[in-house]
């Protein structure tokens, strides 16, 4: 297994510095006599595991954009941001850095500071979300067992997602403190520091599999596209025009040509043909 990324290990820096973002649903709720959809959002701090949580009326771009003003206006404003290629988190983006260009170069150099850094994952991988797709699943969990089936209006949706929130990040890292009066509270968050970085964030980095290193793919090696959708006797097949490495060097996605066409997939959804052999070497002598 590789190592832990960068991102997960901002120690220093304040929380939701390095943040997950992806969203979830639809769940319907009642506005007077009619029904209509609302989504929720999630914003995961990679370092401290905490969670935001919030309600999207549409999963357009300006949705998306008011939720992340909501959360900085809230939370502070993050220095990264990763995500899957969702249309509404890359038009986001879009906009965002366009709004940016257009400013007067004096203003850039004073806000350059100010941008936030927007990774998006590869297609078809949700692995590469893990640390936050894992807080879906407890989110949704808990709306089950509290909606139901029941249609609810859309404050009572959106209390029940603070709620939500609350528990999830009223869990604790590892040991109980004991009752301290408040003139110890110095002396308890440096404590707490110190369980956090030497009892939980090893945890984290447990190589109970992946144990060996395959060779990385290389630029124009043949490969076959794993899809899901189709049968394996269909899947197509194409080179490798480009390669994406991870902090630790082992590359982790690539570019491939098929037909004229480039996608970008993770290596998981790649296989590598074994090379073919030349008619000349393999002619009798």
């Amino acid at each position: 297994m590789a190592d832990l990324p960068s991102a997960r290990l901002r120690l220093n820096q304040p929380p939701f510095w390095s943040t997950g973002v992806d969203c979830f649903g639809p769940y319907t709720v009642k506005l007077g006599r009619r029904h209509e959809k609302r989504w929720g959002i999630v914003f995961k701090c990679l370092t401290t595991r905490c969670v935001h949580l919030d309600l999207l009326p549409s999963m357009d771009t300006d949705s998306f954009l008011l939720a992340l003003r909501r959360f900085i206006a809230r939370r502070g404003k993050p220095y990264k941001i990763l995500c899957d290629r969702g249309t509404n988190f890359r038009g986001g983006e879009k906009e965002l850095r366009e709004a940016f260009e257009a400013l007067e170069p004096a203003l850039q150099e004073q806000l350059a500071e100010q941008c936030i850094n927007f990774k998006f994952n590869p297609l078809l991988a949700p692995h590469f979300g893990g640390a936050w797709e894992r807080e879906i699943k407890s989110v949704k969990a808990s709306l089950q067992v509290v909606l139901k089936d029941h249609i609810v209006s859309e404050e009572v949706l959106s209390t029940i997602l603070i709620v939500v929130e609350g528990i999830l990040n009223s869990k604790p890292l590892g040991d109980l403190l004991g009752r301290r009066r408040w003139k110890h509270s110095q002396v308890l968050a440096d404590y707490f520091w110190g369980q956090f970085t030497r009892r939980y964030l090893p945890s984290l980095q447990l190589r109970q599999k992946w144990r060996n290193s395959p060779p990385d793919l290389a630029v124009g090696q043949v490969v076959m596209v794993i899809d899901a959708q189709l049968p394996r006797a269909l899947w197509l097949i194409g080179h490798v025009t480009r390669v994406f490495p991870s902090d630790d060097g082992k590359i982790c996605s690539a570019e491939v040509d098929i037909k004229g066409s480039t996608y970008k997939r993770p290596v998981s959804k790649l296989i590598e043909l074994p090379k073919m052999p030349d008619d000349r070497d393999s002619s009798p002598q």
